[in-house]
């Protein structure tokens, strides 16, 4: 896979799995993203020794359009590198939820993994995130999947 095949790729990982992604849960969120990162590498990513593919979970309560919103993410991120200059490209796969109290309470927090042979200890993290147990019994009001230049 090429990076900027990967909205691609994943949407056809998806579709194989017979997954809607409007309509995932969480968890169902990191099974998909996780199992594509131990699959599936980018060709033209920088080398993993030097993060050139990898995953972010992160959740909070962000505001970046609209009304502030409950966020439980999971990225892949992909390092090119092109005539010399690297570029950082992103592709998000974010549950979003009404905020409340309880949600607020979390926080913010995030972890990062560049080898897929370290998908079991960010699995574990994810699952015992505070964040993983408050969206298992909740539906999000919205979710979206946008690939993009971080830089």
């Amino acid at each position: 896979m090429l990076i900027r095949q990967a909205r691609e790729h994943l949407e056809r990982r998806a579709a194989n799995h017979r997954i809607d992604l409007t309509s995932l849960d969480g968890p169902a969120a990191v099974d998909l993203i996780l199992g594509w990162f131990e699959e599936e590498r980018a060709d033209d990513a920088v080398p993993l020794e030097e993060d050139g593919d990898g995953i972010l979970f992160q959740w909070g309560t962000y505001k970046f359009a609209g009304s502030a919103t409950f966020q439980y993410d999971v990225t892949r991120q992909f390092t090119l590198e092109d005539d010399g200059e690297r570029e950082l490209w992103q592709l998000s796969l974010r549950l979003q939820f009404a905020p409340t109290p309880e949600s607020a309470a979390l926080g913010e927090n995030y972890h990062w993994c560049f080898d897929p042979t370290h998908v079991p200890e960010l699995r574990q993290a994810i699952e015992l995130s505070p964040a993983t147990g408050y969206v298992s019994a909740r539906r999000p009001g919205k979710v979206t999947l946008e690939f993009f230049d971080a830089c």
